[in-house]
């Protein structure tokens, strides 16, 4: 079985790898030519939240790389890995929610939504 540490690792590149795939949400969505339909306040808080979540995953690979050992053995870090693991739990709900199409990629970015909720709450049971 894996090591918790290891998952900690695990955890940093899960949370870069999503920073890096929100950077390409421009070109991947089309927004430039695709928010401008939206009224100009809805058009901003789109591309705002975007770039705050580019900020949090990369706060939390940060995080998982330099505060490891703290993240697997004191309370703040077990609260720290809880909210993450929770933050995934609500990503893969709201995949439910708000993308209810038949379609592979769909079902793929649900699957790996779960194991980012599994991810982070298999260090603190």
């Amino acid at each position: 079985m894996i090591e918790n540490s290891s998952l900690i690792v695990v955890g940093a590149i899960y949370n870069f790898a999503f920073a890096i795939f929100h950077l390409g949400f421009w070109k991947l969505f089309k927004w430039e030519n695709d928010l401008k339909q939206l009224f100009f306040a809805n058009r901003a808080i789109i591309q705002i939240f975007n770039v705050l979540g580019i900020f949090y995953f990369i706060c939390m690979g940060i995080i998982c790389l330099s505060f490891g050992q703290d993240l697997l053995n004191t309370k703040l870090g077990h609260a720290v890995l809880l909210m993450n693991s929770v933050f995934w739990l609500i990503r893969f709900i709201l995949q439910f929610v708000y993308l209810r199409r038949n379609h592979w990629i769909l079902h793929l970015l649900t699957f790996v939504f779960f194991c980012g909720f599994i991810l982070f709450l298999i260090p603190i049971i």
